[in-house]
């Protein structure tokens, strides 16, 4: 584990195309990233861009404004179809078997002395 290797980003989205292309990603997908390292201020708070990648803690972030995005390639475009499938199919079993207990009559046996 080399903790050089990993970034903490903040993206600003120069329009709303660019923003709505960055929500169609997901995890592990192979994009297409092009910016400018920006500081920004809202009120009496400021956050900067790190320029080295061994510094640590507040401040160790990199803030882009991101001026091209685009997605390369989807990641495991079978595995989150099967997930999408098993997690629906959950979810209508579970619904199915609530209205199946609501729908079952109940017996009563009683016992003869």
């Amino acid at each position: 584990f080399n903790p050089c290797c990993l970034s903490n980003n903040h993206l600003l989205f120069s329009s709303d195309t660019i923003y709505r292309a960055m929500m169609e990603s997901n995890r592990g997908d192979q994009i297409y990233l092009r910016g400018f390292l920006v500081t920004y201020a809202h009120g009496t708070f400021r956050r900067g861009s790190s320029t080295t990648r061994t510094d640590q803690g507040n401040g160790a972030c990199e803030t882009i404004y991101v001026t091209d995005y685009r997605i390369l390639k989807k990641a495991n475009p079978l595995w989150r179809n099967v997930y999408a499938g098993a997690k629906y199919s959950m979810i209508t079993c579970a619904l199915l078997l609530v209205v199946i207990q609501f729908m079952t009559p109940i017996k009563f046996h009683l016992s003869q002395p």
